[in-house]
């Protein structure tokens, strides 16, 4: 029997919520161990994910599509907040963003983009967070906390 995608993501929920719960009070919390053997068990949900797509090998469940794009997120989110320019971040929120468009995708990729400095990747990110927030008006996502820095990278790009 396989793995099955959504106990996969289960498991890493719960790791990462319920395990403290657990520990005594005077225990400190192995966050960063946890954090980790969470990691792993949402990037084995995407194997499965895609494998399911790929091959039609797997259990429907392993095809839900929302979840796909949440697991993108976080996994993008856990390798930033250890390397803020890993290349995997901009692969995981576009693979998310085609899955299904939320605001917290294209805030992430534009976070990508101002972290590495990279002006034309800024000014299109921040573009297509625009275009998306006009369109999914949210208090939660939108690109005015950063138009200063776009401004920056425009003027760069005009340089």
């Amino acid at each position: 029997m396989t793995a099955q995608r959504c106990w996969c993501h289960g498991i890493a929920m719960a790791l990462m919520d319920e395990t403290r719960k657990q520990l005594p009070a005077h225990e400190p919390w192995p966050f960063d161990a946890v954090a980790a053997l969470a990691t792993r068990y949402d990037e084995q949900a995407l194997v499965l994910f895609e494998r399911f797509f790929e091959t039609g090998a797997g259990m429907l469940r392993d095809a839900h599509v929302r979840l796909d794009a949440i697991l993108c997120c976080k996994l993008a989110n856990r390798y930033r907040a250890l390397d803020p320019l890993d290349a995997r971040i901009p692969v995981l929120h576009e693979k998310g963003l085609a899955a299904i468009p939320f605001g917290e995708q294209h805030e992430g990729l534009l976070q990508y983009h101002l972290d590495a400095a990279d002006s034309a990747g800024i000014v299109g990110a921040a573009r297509r967070l625009w275009d998306f927030a006009g369109s999914h008006p949210s208090f939660d996502h939108g690109p005015a906390g950063c138009i200063g820095r776009v401004a920056d990278a425009l003027r760069a790009l005009l340089e």
